[in-house]
């Protein structure tokens, strides 16, 4: 005999097929707006990487040159992937650490960075201007030239502050 009910059976049953086709739907979109914002972050990464070299060769001499007049105990380094370079110093800072029942030293290398030059780019990956920063002051834009890059970083170390 059948169930003169089986229809409230039925109706259970394909809402929870919907829910389930909506589920579906839902994770389906969320992979595909997931992967498209990976592929969008892999492009502008390639971007900036681009962009980081073309200059790559004016800001490194410029800031090589800074570093042998004011910085002589640091060193240069490039951040393609954000399109930054920096004047940084390093050091090794040794501590003694007592445990229970042992002692010992640790090591931990310590860096700074005491000025970093960076390309600021619009929203289609075009480069706009340099940011120039130096401890302790102001971030100043300068043109992308080498000549601009050096008056900003100048602005940033006038005569007189060493």
């Amino acid at each position: 005999m059948t169930n003169v009910f089986d229809y409230l059976k039925k109706e259970g049953e394909a809402r929870e097929e919907k829910t389930r086709q909506e589920q579906i739907k839902a994770e389906q979109a969320k992979v595909l707006k997931a992967q498209r914002e990976k592929e969008e972050s892999e492009r502008l990464l390639k971007e900036h990487i681009v962009v980081a070299e073309r200059y790559n060769e004016v800001v490194a001499d410029v800031l090589e040159q800074l570093i042998q007049a004011a910085y002589s105990n640091c060193e240069l380094r490039n951040h393609p992937t954000d399109a930054s370079w920096a004047i940084v110093h390093q050091w090794l800072e040794t501590s003694d650490t007592v445990g229970i029942g042992s002692m010992g030293v640790r090591q931990e290398i310590r860096s700074e960075t005491k000025v970093s030059v960076t390309i600021k780019l619009d929203s289609k990956s075009r480069p706009l201007h340099f940011l120039c920063w130096r401890e302790g002051k102001k971030e100043i834009l300068s043109g992308l030239s080498r000549d601009e890059l050096i008056q900003a970083l100048r602005k940033l170390h006038p005569p007189g502050e060493s």
